[in-house]
């Protein structure tokens, strides 16, 4: 009895298929050719040897996407403030500053937009108060701030592949509402990625689960 063997022969795509990990700069699909070959190799004479050699293949489509970044949002602890009264260290006025990752360096945000009961707290820009309406943050950007219907909406807007909206979420921070209350509070998320090569860009949502820890405020 001989002995079997299978190995792949080939493997072939597009002629573009070797760099496209490497400058592969929109969304689409590539096209792999796979083909995989068993060979018999008979221990002794045989009088029929066409059998001896068998072989298949198969096509695989892969879709190639330029954007693949999935940003995360988060924020540190904010607490109950009385801030006349809180314990020093745990002043709510300092707020909770927020944070995101998940971007890689070839993407970046061109707006981004968080929301949040109106009655649940504020956000600050860079330890400061931040005004109705639109203020410019330079380079294009601007800061608005919308207060309606019992929401308390900030956005940020006019990113492009040179100038990253990414960047100043971690200018902003949440103050707590003074309300002696430390419900926990969520900020909803959403904005625009862009490739910073391409110039495509894709939608994202998401939360931003803030724990507000309660103060003992000290006795009068």
């Amino acid at each position: 009895m001989g002995g079997r063997r299978t190995r792949i022969s080939k493997q072939r795509g597009t002629s573009a298929a070797p760099d496209v990990y490497k400058r592969h700069t929109q969304d689409g699909t590539v096209r792999l050719e796979i083909r995989a070959v068993a060979v018999e190799s008979p221990a002794d004479s045989e009088l029929t040897t066409g059998n001896n050699y068998s072989e298949t293949s198969s096509t695989v489509n892969l879709e190639v996407h330029t954007i693949t970044a999935q940003p995360v949002l988060h924020a540190s602890i904010a607490y109950e403030n009385d801030t006349r009264q809180a314990h020093i260290g745990q002043d709510g006025s300092n707020g909770a500053p927020l944070s995101i990752t998940g971007m890689h360096s070839s993407e970046g945000l061109t707006d981004i937009t968080l929301s949040l009961p109106d009655s649940a707290g504020t956000l600050i820009y860079n330890g400061g108060p931040i005004a109705e309406g639109n203020t410019s943050l330079g380079n294009g950007l601007i800061l608005n701030l919308t207060i309606s219907g019992g929401e308390y909406v900030v956005r940020i807007t006019g990113g492009s592949p040179t100038v990253d909206v990414a960047a100043q979420v971690g200018r902003l921070s949440f103050v707590p509402a003074n309300n002696y209350s430390d419900a926990d509070v969520t900020i909803t998320a959403s904005g625009t990625i862009i490739d910073k090569a391409s110039g495509m860009t894709q939608p994202f949502n998401g939360t931003i689960p803030v724990i507000v820890d309660a103060v003992a405020q000290q006795p009068l």
